[in-house]
């Protein structure tokens, strides 16, 4: 068994506060509005935290379609498109309360038939060669994962996370093999991208338990696909 766990909380424990202020939570969002990867793309998945939010509403005012997860991912993911959400409506239709009322779910069977080109994300550390530190609680992570198996993601999709300068590290992350591998990163001051030969985020099944499999519904969907039951199972299940 390998100590990263233990040795990415040491990581998160010794980080500075971010202490952004609103302001530099529009320059970040700024930051992300004027790179080539966000002016190309057409379709962006982005984290659902305030930090992006003002990269959420961009999304939609620059008329780009955005993919948001559901809470905890337990009804997967919704999907957003330009000129349906009044301008006055933007910061809550795209908050964890609003997503539900002004976005369209996406059941499982329709995830293959997304394009998404860009992923912006929000991260707690990031070094020099695409390396990142997320919360722990690996969401993220799967959610990409889940993009990767479902075909969801064009090849040429770049990862990139907005995050403070003060959390940008001059040690290499410790990385597990599910972790997500960067493209770039934003900050206030700049914008880095990085060209390391890096494998996506992928799942490992055996390192989820059944429970968790169970709570997020393209996660269960694709499990079950994976493992058909047996006829005879479907028919006692049945009755």
């Amino acid at each position: 068994m390998n100590n990263f766990p233990a040795e990415k909380d040491e990581i998160r424990s010794s980080l500075p506060l971010p202490d952004l202020t609103p302001a530099e939570f529009g320059k970040l969002a700024e930051q992300v509005r004027r790179s080539k990867f966000y002016y190309e793309s057409k379709q962006i998945f982005v984290d659902p935290g305030p930090l992006l939010l003002q990269v959420r509403i961009n999304a939609i005012l620059d008329q780009k379609e955005l993919i948001l997860p559901s809470a905890g991912l337990k009804e997967g993911f919704i999907r957003f498109k330009p000129n349906t959400i009044p301008a006055n409506k933007l910061s809550y239709a795209l908050s964890f309360k609003g997503m539900g009322e002004f976005g369209e779910k996406l059941p499982s069977d329709m995830l293959g038939s997304l394009e998404i080109d860009l992923a912006v994300i929000a991260s707690e550390a990031v070094d020099g060669l695409g390396g990142r530190l997320g919360d722990g609680l690996g969401f993220t992570d799967i959610c990409l994962a889940l993009f990767k198996e479902y075909d969801s993601l064009k090849n040429s999709c770049k990862v990139v996370t907005v995050i403070p300068d003060s959390r940008v590290l001059t040690d290499s992350l410790p990385l597990e093999p599910w972790d997500i591998g960067l493209d770039g990163y934003i900050t206030q001051s700049d914008a880095q991208y990085v060209s390391v030969s890096k494998e996506s985020s992928r799942i490992i099944w055996s390192e989820l338990p059944k429970k968790r499999i169970r709570r997020i519904q393209p996660l269960w969907d694709l499990f079950c696909k994976l493992n058909p039951l047996p006829a005879e199972t479907k028919v006692q299940d049945a009755s």
